[in-house]
């Protein structure tokens, strides 16, 4: 756009003006660490901003043409990403892309590259758009995602699934093997409640006691539930949670996880089996009469 430049300024006055007006958006430019670019259609020529230049760490002698700026991609994705950007040139259409370049000076930084077609009279003419250093944006996001990934691997080596709840103890996110249909996959409905699921060990006392705890904000670790898979049949679940707070520092919710612990849960039962029947004739033995008159005296 062309400033409004008032009328009876003198050539002088207004050369002056329009020379602070493009320092100051140099001068932003290079604080937001944004170049410009611009690729001709007809004459093949590439100009960079001084902006782009500095991210490259080029001097101001260099002259990119569509041949060597290719080269300042990394060579792991220089030619992918050098068949994708001319498509989009090609193509039209507005287009945001992250790249990672290696500059003169043999460093490797992540740059955001926004491409626009320009058009005259019905022809595409050039393409332009921004360059910007995001590296350091982009080594937040990749410690993150890696966080993540060993978050997940090592939920999935100590459980079943992870679970979140919104601050009314709604499912909202239920990931892992609980998702997947068959045999030990107990269903957990987004919207549903813990106390929703129908187990035969948790009475009705025993859920009001489970929400005052979450209602208190108490860390619960391996609560037992006895109730039916997806296939109809009965398993054991542990489940354990902490709450979390959302970006207001309000609390959010729960996140936990739950295991399948049918198999703990038989043996633990047989044991018990064995230690109070008799092995030949399954009647109850001398230990069980002595458990059940302790228990008489202790009630």
């Amino acid at each position: 756009a062309v400033p409004n430049i008032p009328e009876g300024e003198s050539s002088s006055s207004k050369i002056e003006r329009l020379s602070r007006k493009l320092n100051m958006l140099e001068r932003v430019s290079e604080l937001a660490s944004i170049g410009g670019w611009r690729f001709d259609f007809d004459t093949r020529e590439v100009l960079w901003s001084a902006q782009t230049r500095q991210i490259h760490e080029v001097d101001e002698n260099f002259a990119p043409d569509e041949k060597n700026f290719y080269q300042f991609y990394v060579p792991e994705t220089r030619d992918a990403n050098e068949r994708e950007i001319k498509r989009l040139n090609l193509s039209g259409l507005p287009y945001v892309m992250d790249i990672e370049i290696l500059t003169a000076r043999n460093r490797r930084i992540w740059t955001r590259v926004h491409g626009e077609t320009q058009v005259e009279n019905g022809k595409a003419v050039s393409v332009w758009g921004t360059m910007q250093d995001i590296s350091v944006q982009k080594s937040l996001e990749l410690k993150l995602q890696a966080s993540e990934a060993r978050f997940r691997s090592l939920t999935d080596l100590s459980s079943d699934w992870y679970w979140e709840t919104d601050a009314r103890f709604r499912f909202l996110v239920v990931q892992g093997r609980t998702t997947r249909c068959g045999a030990g996959v107990v269903p957990l409905p987004q919207g549903n409640c813990w106390w929703d699921v129908t187990t035969d060990n948790m009475k009705a006392l025993d859920w009001h006691g489970f929400r005052q705890r979450l209602e208190a904000r108490e860390n619960f670790r391996n609560v037992e539930l006895h109730t039916a898979d997806e296939s109809g049949a009965m398993v054991w679940v542990a489940i354990s949670g902490t709450p979390y707070v959302g970006a207001d520092g309000q609390f959010a919710g729960y996140r936990g996880v739950g295991t399948n612990i049918t198999e703990r849960k038989s043996a633990q039962l047989r044991i018990e089996h064995m230690a109070f029947f008799d092995a030949l004739t399954g009647l109850p033995n001398r230990r069980m009469l002595l458990d059940r008159l302790q228990h008489a005296v202790v009630t």
